[in-house]
């Protein structure tokens, strides 16, 4: 029986075709699930997941926003990411554009959180890794941009589910390190 079960909002925005809901569905499945067709969102998909923590008794529920990159649905998205917590960018390494948006998608998911815009995680993840030949995106410059829109930087391939849990694992880790900080500064004040 867990301890505590922590809620977070978790939005997952990129442009369209770069794999935000492959890579949302084989996280959620264990990677069991690879769409083999392309199946354009719709707006926003919701999905959760529980994420154990190690070492304790706790879990992590992440409420899971896969976002339609398509420019129409904007005015539409913001309201579905309103008061997120956390957020994955998307990329694709084969696609120069996909990569020139990420600081877009980034401000728009920061504008509305639920925190700080300058305290809201999230992580950049360069998708499809396993098309090494059609690589334009180096992992150095994915790390720098990362760096300067103050995220992680994770690369991962969702059709070889090679690295697809890193992200998700990774924010469901740093949710739980500020729940258990806020509950011990309360007790401290108490």
């Amino acid at each position: 029986m867990p301890r505590h079960i922590i809620r977070t909002k978790v939005a997952v925005v990129g442009d369209a075709a770069v794999g935000k809901t492959a890579l949302t569905k084989s996280f959620l499945s264990d990677g069991r699930d690879y769409p083999k067709n392309y199946e354009m969102t719709f707006g926003v998909d919701l999905s959760t997941k529980m994420v154990p923590i190690p070492d304790t008794n706790d879990i992590v529920e992440l409420f899971i926003y896969d976002s339609s990159g398509q420019p129409y649905y904007e005015q539409l998205l913001s309201k579905y990411w309103n008061g997120a917590n956390m957020f994955i960018v998307v990329l694709d390494v084969t696609n120069p554009s996909s990569v020139r948006s990420v600081p877009a998608w980034a401000d728009m998911v920061r504008s509305q959180a639920a925190v700080r815009a300058d305290a809201i995680r999230g992580v950049l993840v360069a998708n499809k890794v396993d098309l090494e030949a059609r690589r334009t995106i180096s992992s150095a410059e994915g790390r720098e941009l990362a760096a300067a829109l103050q995220m992680e930087y994770v690369e991962c391939s969702a059709k070889e589910n090679k690295a697809v849990t890193v992200p998700f694992e990774m924010l469901a880790l740093d949710w739980h390190r500020v729940f258990m900080e806020k509950v011990s500064s309360f007790h401290m004040i108490s």
